[in-house]
């Protein structure tokens, strides 16, 4: 039993942190956006990262609040957040980037999944062997997700499943994807709906990558033809898929904020200092322009109010008020989407430029940053669908729509 006090947790992270995270992993010359993403397919960007998973691994830090016996190391919340607040306080890189594995369906499996598929899943994600995506959109279901037809029918100890996802980030590099899809036609449209989680590499699938405006191609449509899925591989019962599918939309909600807020390649509020005094031949001293100083210091003040919210709400559980997961999402895309716009406005001419030789790779990465900007209050739940929940769970307004069905 341990019985160590929190802050002697907090002594033996940071000894253990400063002798055994890697020191070539410290270096500047390292690219930041480069991470270990898991799966059968992936590569570890160095063996420096492959060393940090293992000894990330071991300790059971991957995933440190999961059982020790599914690959975690069964920290209560008090000392994952002391955990969380050393490896940021040291600059560790996250030894594994696995937003839908362990951010979605991991959590799910723990909450959801019977000890059988605990112990058949959980442990390969925390270690980073299989990836996962999510399969719940479709071409007539996404902000209505409820509303989608994607079929399977029970046949013996199997569904068949037959329809189509779209927007699945990354199903052509994941190894399975978690699906909800209707079992009952007949039933309420949240009633007929079961969760599934379904191999990738099952007959009867194809991923289809799809290109986007800012030129990355991390979007997939996913085809689903007469693919057996066995029942076994059901999460929960069947017709109460809805339930699992909104506490992942919970989880979705509060990562988009928490993981994607900050960093990750695209400019926060110090990087757009710098790109000012650059863009201004101002390398130091005040800014010799009061509207920009005006406008970096209202996108400063934005990203320190949205920080104390993530502080606040990470390591809880989604609840009510300023923590619901939908404020977050809310507040962290919106807050993307401004400092995206206000990178162009910094860069001028250079902040136009999509390709060819009179622009540099900074400024073509501004002005493609700021056209993916505007997936941020599409995804996980577009900013109209986040106001209506917070309206209706945090604020408990009236609903004056016609009644749902």
């Amino acid at each position: 039993m341990d019985v160590t006090t929190t802050e002697e947790f907090r002594s033996e992270v940071i000894a253990w942190v400063a002798e055994r995270y890697p020191d070539a992993l410290r270096s500047a010359e390292v690219d930041a956006d480069e991470a270990y993403l898991g799966g059968t397919t992936a590569t570890f960007p160095s063996h420096a990262a492959r060393r940090w998973m293992d000894e990330m691994s071991e300790r059971g830090w991957v995933a440190p609040t999961w059982p020790a016996h599914l690959g975690g190391a069964g920290l209560d919340p008090a000392r994952a957040r002391v955990l969380a607040e050393e490896l940021a306080r040291a600059g560790c890189r996250p030894p594994l980037v696995s937003v839908h594995g362990l951010g979605m369906i991991g959590p799910a499996l723990l909450e959801f999944g019977t000890p059988e598929q605990q112990a058949r899943f959980v442990p390969d994600i925390a270690a980073g062997r299989v990836r996962w995506c999510q399969g719940f959109s479709e071409p007539g279901a996404g902000s209505d997700l409820a509303g989608l037809s994607t079929r399977a029918v029970r046949d013996g100890d199997e569904y068949v499943v037959t329809g189509q996802k779209v927007w699945t980030s990354f199903a052509d590099e994941s190894d399975w994807i978690f699906a909800i899809v209707r079992t009952d036609p007949a039933a309420p449209k949240r009633d007929g709906l079961s969760f599934l989680l379904v191999d990738l590499r099952s007959p009867g699938i194809e991923v289809r990558p799809i290109a986007l405006i800012s030129g990355r191609s991390e979007f997939c449509e996913v085809f689903f033809d007469g693919v057996r899925v066995p029942v076994n591989q059901r999460l929960s019962d069947e017709g109460q898929g809805w339930a699992v599918t909104r506490f992942i939309l919970g989880k979705e909600r509060q990562l988009l904020g928490q993981n994607t807020g900050f960093g990750g390649g695209r400019l926060g509020a110090r990087e757009l200092i710098g790109l000012a005094r650059r863009r201004r031949g101002c390398p130091a001293g005040t800014l010799p322009d009061a509207a920009v100083r005006s406008a970096l210091a209202e996108a400063d003040i934005e990203e320190e109010c949205a920080r104390a919210l993530v502080r606040n709400a990470g390591g809880r559980s989604p609840g009510a008020g300023p923590l619901h997961p939908s404020v977050v999402k809310l507040t962290m895309s919106a807050m993307m989407q401004h400092q995206a716009d206000l990178a162009v406005e910094l860069s001028g001419l250079g902040g136009l430029g999509w390709d060819g030789d009179a622009y540099g790779d900074d400024e073509l990465a501004v002005a493609r940053d700021y056209l993916y900007s505007k997936a941020w209050t599409i995804g996980g739940g577009s900013s109209e669908i986040q106001r209506n929940l917070i309206a209706r769970q945090v604020l408990e307004l009236p609903h004056l729509g016609p009644e749902e069905p």
